[in-house]
């Protein structure tokens, strides 16, 4: 989750100074809300209420989870090319946490012998 956070960290929050809740910490709980088959802010609200037990072990939530009111209002005034911009980012980290891709590693012959074994059976 570190590195959505610090992808998140760079979109800026167009909300006033005294806005409650943290804009990274939102858009995190939407994000996974959202994985998980969330299609509606109630439903994401629902969903980190339902949740609060596992965001909290690793976001702060110092004003608990965002209700179905605040999501709304954040979605409609973020600037969307800065949210792009920072799931573009996301990839290219994980990537980089994982590392180059070996060819000997497990995958490979588990792909190359599925093909095989589907070949043989349409002949």
């Amino acid at each position: 989750m570190d590195i959505f956070l610090a992808a998140f960290d760079e979109v800026p929050d167009p909300r006033a100074g005294n806005a409650r809740h943290d804009l990274c910490e939102l858009l995190v709980v939407a994000f996974v809300a959202v994985l998980c088959g969330a299609s509606s802010c109630a439903e994401m609200a629902d969903f980190g209420r339902a949740k609060d037990h596992v965001f909290r072990g690793f976001l702060k939530l110092r004003h608990a989870i965002p209700s179905h009111d605040t999501d709304p209002t954040v979605f409609r005034m973020i600037d969307l090319k800065a949210l792009d911009a920072a799931f573009g980012r996301v990839p290219a980290q994980i990537a980089a946490l994982l590392g180059p891709a070996r060819p000997d590693s497990a995958t490979a012959p588990q792909c190359h012998r599925h093909r095989r074994q589907g070949a043989a059976r349409r002949t």
